[in-house]
């Protein structure tokens, strides 16, 4: 069984989430796929001790291809990553969509695009600032984005149309 990462390391910039996709694999490892992701940020984005960043990292899903693949998400957020380091994409706040599915007896959209898996990364961000404490977040999230996370979370992942 093929098993690969892709991590969004993510950040609101005012109406805007930036966002760059890593992808790695992980087939051969035996450890812990969260201490996993740590090392290869840590190794390959920012070049320095990630735990010494401010940030929130969050597992929100997992795919299988038809080509034998097992793909795990993740998102990594944090409003203090100097973005200068990665040429990135945007996508405006108010463009952000989830997947939809017309079938119920199918959940899984036929087509699911990066910018719908940013849509759901960012919204299970949102979620996790609703139902945690604020401490957690305070040297992750500024408190103007703490606040427009809050407030992005109409649906945790997707929903059926």
């Amino acid at each position: 069984m093929l098993i690969s990462v892709e991590l969004f390391v993510t950040q609101i910039r005012e109406e805007w989430v930036i966002y760059k996709k890593y992808t790695f694999d992980i087939t051969k490892e035996t450890s812990d796929p969260d201490d996993l992701v740590v090392e290869y940020a840590q190794k390959n984005i920012f070049k320095e001790n990630v735990n010494q960043l401010n940030f929130v990292m969050h597992s929100t899903s997992w795919h299988y291809d038809h080509n034998g693949r097992i793909t795990m998400t993740y998102m990594f957020y944090s409003d203090f990553i100097d973005v200068k380091i990665m040429s990135h994409k945007r996508i405006l706040l108010k463009d952000l969509t989830i997947a939809k599915s017309s079938n119920p007896k199918k959940p899984r959209p036929n087509k699911i695009t990066e910018t719908n898996i940013v849509a759901h990364g960012i919204r299970h961000i949102g979620y996790l600032t609703q139902t945690e404490k604020k401490l957690i977040f305070a040297n992750a999230i500024k408190p103007a984005n703490y606040e427009i996370l809050k407030q992005i979370v109409n649906n945790l992942a997707g929903e059926i149309g």
